[in-house]
């Protein structure tokens, strides 16, 4: 189609000096000005926000439009775009706890119309859990009964 070949063509432009990645196909270039391939997003983290959340963060790349940040396995595949975003954070909710999740992160700038990548930051990951009950007490309440008590469990 007309787009497809739009696309096609922007990437050929693109590799020929941009040093970046359109359609996840990295490019190189010794007169890259733009975005370079190894300008990959680096300093990743993922910290528990809460029982269901996890914020992940990352350094700033120059020369950006934005970033992705991914679901993914340990290994880094089995993708799922969570979320685009301009920040260098993003908390993502609505988690099941005692599961372990996993991200990677990566920049992207427009030129022409078309999205060019940079590398995946290193896959980080967390896993929210529940606190520890705490101040665990039971008494004899009556003949036929125990009282049982503990400190309330916050969410983080």
């Amino acid at each position: 189609t007309d787009s497809d070949t739009r696309a096609t063509s922007a990437q050929q432009s693109l590799a020929a000096g941009s040093g970046w990645a359109a359609s996840g196909v990295r490019y190189h270039s010794a007169e890259s000005t733009a975005m370079p391939a190894y300008n990959r997003v680096i300093g990743a983290k993922a910290v528990v926000s809460s029982v269901t959340s996890v914020k992940v963060s990352w350094g700033a790349v120059s020369s950006r439009s934005g970033y992705e940040v991914v679901r993914c396995n340990a290994s880094g595949g089995d993708e799922e775009l969570v979320k685009t975003t301009t920040y260098t954070y993003y908390t993502v909710t609505g988690l099941v706890p005692n599961e372990t999740y996993y991200f990677k992160v990566r920049a992207y700038q427009t030129i022409n119309g078309v999205r060019v990548y940079s590398g995946y930051s290193d896959v980080v990951s967390a896993m929210p859990v529940f606190n520890d009950v705490t101040n665990v007490k039971a008494a004899m309440y009556s003949v036929t009964s125990n009282k049982i008590s503990w400190s309330a469990v916050s969410s983080r």
